[in-house]
C-alpha cells in the first residue's frame, strides 16, 4: 500500500511517501520523486503495484504534457503530447527513474489525449493504469525492460477539452469510475453513470441510451469494452421509490470488488447533508439494502466482511477501490445478491 504524507517546510509544504507491508508488517520510506512536487493539484496521478509471486513493488508517476511548439500539427495522427514517467522497483536500490515514453494507439486516437488530465490511477496485473474519465486509460507494464504506454479508449464519447467550459471545475469522477474486481483472476469493469444534460457528455456513439447507467467489462486482450449490465434510470427511480429513498442522480459508482455484479451508488439530497449508499445488482436489477452515510471518512456496519471502502462526498472524493478499510478494522455494507 503506498502512503502519501504531506509535512510543513519552510518552502511551505514536503511530500514523502512510504510502503506499507501488512505481512509481515514493515513500512518503507521512499526517496523522493525525480518530479517536483508531483501531487499539488492532482491526487490521483503516482500508483503502486504489487506482484505476488515474488513480493517485487513498484511505484510511478506520470507526467502528459503538450509537446513544446505543440508537436507536427501538419501530420495526421501524430501524437502531440509528451509522456514522462518517474518510478522505482523494489528489486533495484530504491533510486527514482525519469524516463520518457512512447503512447501506443489506434488509428484516429492520437487526438484524444491533446487534453489528458488523470482522474484516477489503477493496478492490474504487473501494470499500472492512469484512467481519464473524459477518454481512456494508459496502460504500462512497469517490470518490463521495454517500458512503452498503451492507450485504451473507455466506452465514452471523448470531450474536447479538460474542464467545464464555464465553471472551470472537473467533477466527472462523481458519475463514472473504473475499477478492478477479483473474480476470474481479474478483470477491469468502468461503470457511467452520466446523463445526456452533463457537460461532458457529447453525442452518444454507443448502443447504451442517455438515460441508462451501464456497467461495461474489458476484453482479456485490452481492446474492447463489453457491455455486461445495464439499467434505465427510469427503472431505478421506480426502484428507489419503492423503498422510500430520494429519486435523485445516483453518483460515485463503485464495483464490489468480490461481488462484481453489484455496483454501490451514494444518493445524495441536494438542499441537505443527508446521504445513502445503496448496492445495485446490475443483471437482477435488484436494489440492496440502503446504508446511512456518516459525514466523516467511515461508515459502519452489522456485516461481518466488506469489499467496499467509504469516501468524503461533502468534497466530492471518490471512494477507495480496495479493501483497505478492512485493515483498519472498519466495516462498511457489503451486498452479495
Amino acid at each position: 500500500m503506498l502512503l502519501r504524507c504531506l509535512l510543513p517546510a519552510k518552502s511551505g509544504a514536503h511530500e514523502e511517501f512510504f510502503v506499507y507491508q501488512s505481512d509481515p508488517m514493515a513500512l518503507r520510506r521512499l526517496g523522493p520523486c525525480g518530479h517536483p512536487f508531483i501531487n499539488y493539484r492532482v491526487g490521483n496521478n503516482i500508483g503502486i503495484v504489487c506482484r505476488v509471486e515474488d513480493d517485487e513493488f513498484a511505484v510511478a508517476h506520470l507526467t502528459v504534457t503538450p509537446k513544446e511548439g505543440g508537436g507536427n500539427c501538419h501530420e495526421e495522427g501524430a501524437c502531440r503530447v509528451t509522456a514522462e514517467l518517474c518510478y522505482l522497483l523494489s528489486k533495484d536500490d530504491g533510486s527514482w527513474r525519469t524516463k520518457c515514453l512512447p503512447i501506443r494507439h489506434g488509428e484516429g486516437k492520437a487526438e484524444d489525449l491533446n487534453w489528458w488530465e488523470t482522474d484516477a490511477v489503477i493496478a492490474f496485473g504487473d501494470s499500472i493504469c492512469w484512467v481519464d474519465y473524459l477518454r481512456g486509460m494508459l496502460f504500462c507494464d512497469i517490470f518490463s525492460s521495454k517500458l512503452e504506454l498503451r492507450y485504451v479508449p473507455l466506452p465514452v464519447t471523448p470531450y474536447e477539452g479538460n474542464r467545464h467550459p464555464e465553471l472551470g471545475d472537473r467533477d466527472v469522477f462523481a458519475y463514472r469510475s473504473v475499477c478492478v474486481t477479483q473474480d476470474g483472476g481479474g478483470a477491469i469493469k468502468f461503470v457511467d453513470a452520466a446523463t445526456s444534460d452533463l457537460w461532458f457528455y457529447g453525442n452518444p456513439s454507443y448502443s447504451s441510451s442517455p438515460s441508462t447507467i451501464t456497467s461495461w467489462i474489458l476484453s482479456d486482450d485490452k481492446l474492447t469494452w463489453m457491455i455486461d449490465g445495464a439499467i434505465e434510470v427510469h427503472k431505478f427511480f421506480d426502484l428507489t421509490s419503492c423503498l422510500g429513498l430520494p429519486q435523485m442522480q445516483p453518483k460515485f459508482p463503485l464495483v464490489d470488488m468480490k461481488y462484481p455484479q453489484t455496483v454501490y451508488f451514494a444518493l445524495k439530497e441536494e438542499t441537505c447533508s443527508g446521504m445513502l449508499l445503496v448496492p445495485v445488482n446490475m443483471f437482477s436489477k435488484i436494489l440492496g439494502r440502503p446504508t446511512a452515510y456518516a459525514s466523516r471518512s467511515s461508515l459502519s456496519s452489522d456485516e461481518d466482511e466488506c469489499y467496499t471502502s467509504s469516501c468524503n462526498l461533502l468534497y466530492k472524493e471518490p471512494f477507495l477501490p480496495c479493501e483497505f478499510s478492512k485493515f483498519l478494522g472498519l466495516d462498511v455494507p457489503c451486498s452479495r445478491q
